[in-house]
């Protein structure tokens, strides 16, 4: 059944997303290259630039979910409480090594 979060800790939520996708793509690109040099060689420029972009986005989407949780949690407590338990629920359910969180009870806006 579809559970509701808040109205109020949508923007947490999506921020959440944001940063679980970010982490994913992060981690996949690096698992791509690792397998592409096991049996040697290294990283190009453009490869290294990519990483580094990577990082830098997934930096900032860690930026932006901990103030969106800052700001959830001086606006509603209940909410911010809620989405806690609904992320360590869902953390605990699939796993934290998918990087992106798809089979949530709750709709995001």
């Amino acid at each position: 059944m579809m559970q509701n979060l808040p109205d109020v800790a949508l923007s947490a939520w999506n921020a959440y997303r944001a940063m679980e996708q970010s982490k994913g793509e992060y981690f996949a690109y690096l698992t791509e290259l690792e397998r592409k040099y096991e049996h040697g060689g290294s990283r190009s420029n453009s490869e290294k630039h990519r990483l580094e972009r990577q990082l830098n986005q997934h930096d900032k989407q860690v930026a932006e979910f901990r103030q969106a949780m800052r700001t959830l949690k001086a606006q509603d407590a209940s909410a911010h409480q809620a989405l806690i338990e609904h992320i360590t629920l869902l953390n605990a359910e699939i796993g934290s090594t998918d990087g992106v969180r798809r089979n949530s009870p709750y709709k995001a806006s």
